[in-house]
């Protein structure tokens, strides 16, 4: 089983405008753009960290799932999931096919996991014994935007930026610093997928 992010998001996962009113700072108050481009980097490396631990997916991207065989069921990892974009196999003769979506049911809805399934009265076709002989592309994520994220989540995120944003090194003689506040951590934890 192989995960391939085929189209990144399109936008970060927490707006920069917002970091700074997070910060309290104004833009007179630092130091153009080295500060700008710090904090686009504190975004994403927040987000990278924040989506990596809790095996989810925040803005809309697309993903290519390459399976040795079809299962009964068929879990999305990374959720949640929108869209099914397609499910191609290669057959017994090896020849490439797409699989009609009417054969197949997307359940989706939850915040744990995607399951792809037979249609009723349907059941997978016969692949050709070969690593990668189905491959499942779909979207998943919360929408296209950061407002679309669970508000916890961009709070989580934002305490993250701030913390490193205050605090550049992660050995301060004398005090004891991590690089996700407990609070941070704690919301991770309330939204880890332990799918996939």
């Amino acid at each position: 089983m192989t995960l391939t992010m085929t189209a990144p998001p399109a936008q970060m996962a927490v707006n920069e405008i917002l970091v700074w009113e997070h910060l309290r700072l104004r833009l007179a108050e630092y130091n153009y753009p080295a500060d700008s481009d710090l904090v686009a980097e504190l975004i994403r490396a927040a987000t990278d960290e924040a989506e990596e631990f809790m095996s989810r997916s925040l803005i809309t991207r697309t993903y290519r799932l390459d399976l040795d065989a079809f299962s009964k069921v068929i879990i999305l990892p990374r959720p949640p999931a929108i869209s099914v974009e397609e499910i191609a196999y290669v057959d017994t003769d090896g020849a490439t096919q797409t699989l009609d979506p009417e054969n197949y049911t997307f359940a989706s809805g939850s915040r744990w996991e995607s399951r792809i399934l037979p249609a009723p009265g349907k059941s997978w076709p016969a692949t050709l014994d070969y690593p990668g002989a189905v491959t499942v592309t779909f979207k998943a994520g919360y929408g296209n935007s950061f407002a679309s994220i669970p508000a916890a989540i961009r709070l989580a995120i934002l305490e993250t930026v701030a913390t490193r944003y205050t605090m550049r090194t992660e050995a301060v003689v004398g005090v004891s610093v991590t690089t996700v506040p407990a609070g941070a951590r704690q919301i991770f934890d309330a939204y880890r997928s332990w799918v996939f």
